[in-house]
């Protein structure tokens, strides 16, 4: 079977895209549906999965540019998991598996070392494995 897996990073959630942030889960929609009507996923059908971000650290950790970062990241999910619901398609949350650790795993509170990508890699398996 084929897989698309979309992987949203925490980009969105930088405090410079602030006052755009409510229209992440519009487009996160509008992409879903732009890839539902494909013929090749017509043809294929492509499984799609959608890959929650991962934590942010604590603010006093981070620089200034993503402060508020994991506020944002936590709504994104809760509306991330209803566009998945609404839409059929499979959610997995990375970042309940990231962040009990995060700290250990992030130098800077928003890059992940080796161990958080394998933690990453681990999930999306264990997914694709037991639908």
């Amino acid at each position: 079977m084929d897989h698309i897996i979309i992987l949203l990073g925490t980009n969105d959630c930088k405090a410079t895209f602030k006052a755009r942030q409510d229209e992440v889960s519009t487009h996160l929609g509008k992409l879903i549906q732009s890839i539902r009507i494909t013929d090749w996923i017509n043809q294929s059908k492509a499984k799609i999965t959608i890959v929650s971000p991962p934590p942010y650290g604590q603010d006093d950790q981070l620089l200034p540019k993503y402060h508020g970062g994991d506020i944002c990241v936590q709504k994104l999910i809760t509306e991330y998991q209803e566009i998945c619901t609404q839409s059929g398609v499979t959610f997995v949350n990375i970042y309940d598996a990231l962040k009990p650790r995060f700290t250990a795993l992030s130098k800077d509170g928003v890059h992940l070392n080796e161990e958080g990508q394998m933690i990453i890699a681990k999930s999306i398996q264990n997914n694709l494995m037991n639908p």
